[in-house]
């Protein structure tokens, strides 16, 4: 699958290197929410450091030019593969530009 790009975001598989991007973002959309964080960086580092769960094949983030992470998916459609969960979450200042659209699109496929 190639990546979706525009002239301002990239949508690339995550890396354990984007685990504080993306744990700032999920904590920002979840006060927007909660009015709290709801993830820590052991929640972070255990769940994508699970065996089951590959990167490169169940992760996407949308990252800016200069490399601000403004988007985030995850799917866990592990054996026995009776269910797929699917969690993303979109920076509030980027919304509205295809980013949310491109993360589902790609988790669907």
């Amino acid at each position: 699958m190639t990546p979706f790009s525009t002239t301002q975001f990239l949508l690339r598989p995550t890396t354990l290197g984007d685990m504080d991007g993306a744990l700032a973002l999920a904590n920002l959309c979840s006060r927007e929410i909660t009015g709290r964080d709801e993830f820590t960086a052991d929640d972070y580092r255990n769940s994508w450091s699970n065996p089951a769960h590959d990167l490169a094949s169940n992760t996407r983030i949308a990252q800016t030019a200069d490399g601000t992470i403004v988007g985030c998916a995850e799917l866990w459609n592990n054996t026995p593969y009776v269910g797929c969960w699917i969690w993303a979450c979109v920076h509030p200042a980027f919304r509205g530009q295809g980013i949310g659209t491109a993360l589902m699109d790609w988790a669907e496929e």
